[in-house]
């Protein structure tokens, strides 16, 4: 994941950087949230926290037919997607020295008229 603002520069976070990355989400109450922290920090940075919402009303969720998708035999609608072009999303940056990296940089931004998708098993489902 990589994230980068005026206020905090690039933050790259990396699993094979020992970071930690999640997603959890539901198609249900349209909501994404991917969380990642860092470790080690960058150089002289201490720990970070970055944690992404994106959300959109359920019945923004196109849910007529599901978008046809490219698959391994062409495209098709199954298992296809839904999507919201009515997404709003919030990102909260956070770093410092303590083992949450909730220090004292704090960056909040917000941005709408986003889009969020659901496919495949995760049009139902939990994303996990």
């Amino acid at each position: 994941m990589r994230y980068e603002s005026p206020k905090c520069g690039v933050w790259i976070f990396r699993t094979t950087d020992l970071d930690s990355v999640r997603a959890e989400g539901s198609r249900a109450s349209g909501k994404l949230t991917l969380t990642c922290r860092s470790l080690l920090g960058g150089a002289g940075s201490g720990r970070r926290r970055l944690t992404i919402e994106v959300t959109a009303d359920p019945s923004s969720f196109c849910n007529a037919d599901p978008i046809w998708v490219p698959t391994l035999d062409g495209f098709s609608d199954n298992p296809g997607c839904v999507e919201s072009h009515a997404a709003v999303v919030r990102a909260t940056a956070t770093g410092g020295d303590d083992d949450e990296g909730s220090g004292p940089w704090v960056e909040e931004i917000e941005m709408t008229c986003a889009a969020l998708e659901f496919g495949g098993e995760f049009r139902s489902g939990l994303v996990q």
